[in-house]
């Protein structure tokens, strides 16, 4: 779970330096408000599971290219919720009229980071499939 984990320390690193939650989007039903996911640790258990059964001993050459598909598909979605959780930050970053700006920098930084990541890894993946 190593992309899961960075993002976790991401966050926790994040909440601890600012002292706030990190942005959420919110949700209302009736008179009950809570904070809604933004789906990146769903993407990354995902991602995270992945890759583990594609460098597993038993992997045949058939499973690693389903792997890899899913594995494509996974990216894609991590892309996207990514993709919306940055322009969430983008906004709190706009509308902060506090210090917390450069919290909320990095933290978007630190998205990135694990995006990178996730498509790294992939494409190692993708590499090593197509030289066996």
């Amino acid at each position: 779970m190593i992309g899961l984990e960075m993002w976790k320390k991401f966050k926790e690193t994040f909440e601890r330096d600012s002292g706030l939650k990190k942005p959420a989007a919110k949700g209302t039903f009736l008179f009950v408000r809570w904070r809604k996911s933004s789906g990146i640790e769903d993407a990354l258990k995902d991602i995270d599971k992945i890759d583990r059964l594609f460098y597993s001993p038993g992997a045949t050459t058939k499973d690693r290219e389903k792997i890899l598909e899913k594995w494509n598909a996974y990216k894609g979605t991590f892309g996207k919720v990514g993709d919306s959780y940055v322009k969430m930050l983008e906004d709190a970053i706009k509308e902060d009229k506090s210090d917390q700006k450069r919290h909320l920098e990095v933290l978007k930084k630190n998205l990135f980071y694990v995006n990178s990541y996730v498509v790294d890894r992939y494409k190692e993946a993708y590499k090593l499939f197509h030289h066996l």
